[in-house]
């Protein structure tokens, strides 16, 4: 079993905003792959497929990003499952819109999601698939308001051939072990 978690926040009002590109991802790669089952749990909502003859889970946290590790944790204990089997895709102001980064462990990089997953699981070597989203031009904006912004046009062009090699990359890792992935998409 493989479970993939994008990480964003729930409601609305975040749609479509660059610390929800996890969400968005998820989404898109549920669209390419036979749904079997959902269910809405408090800490995370999650659907059951199969790709390429592996079980899966796609994972969309309730908890807010911020609490990510909540329901990390909550999935490692239900499951049984090792750190290794679990893919995390998520947001990166160090990268520039649209760049993609697979890595087996590292710091949270400042990012609170990663951070509450680190401290709920006491370990940071697990898979990462992280997203640039880019960093503000003006260094008078708040980092909070631009990660809950929206893609402007050109960058929301650039997002949707990003989603697709993201896909590819997830349907790539499932199939492969972390090191091979990161050979192939790094």
């Amino acid at each position: 079993m493989k479970i993939i978690v994008g990480l964003g926040n729930p409601g609305s009002k975040y749609l479509n905003t660059r610390h929800n590109i996890g969400f968005s991802i998820i989404d898109a790669f549920a669209n390419q792959i036979t749904i079997e089952k959902k269910e809405r749990k408090a800490k995370c909502i999650m659907q059951f497929g199969d790709h390429n003859d592996t079980d899966i889970v796609l994972v969309k946290p309730r908890t807010f990003i911020n609490n990510s590790g909540i329901a990390i944790k909550y999935l490692i204990d239900r499951y049984q499952i090792e750190l290794s089997d679990l893919l995390v895709v998520y947001d990166d102001i160090a990268l520039p819109v649209g760049k993609i980064r697979v890595r087996i462990n590292g710091s949270s990089g400042g990012h609170n999601g990663i951070k509450s997953i680190i401290e709920a699981t006491n370990g940071y070597i697990f898979p990462r698939l992280r997203i640039g989203v880019g960093s503000p031009h003006h260094t008078n904006v708040d980092l909070v308001n631009w990660v809950l912004g929206k893609f402007d046009e050109t960058e929301t062009a650039l997002m949707e051939k990003t989603i697709s090699k993201c896909i590819e990359a997830i349907s790539f890792w499932i199939s492969n072990d972390i090191d091979t992935t990161m050979n192939a998409f790094n």
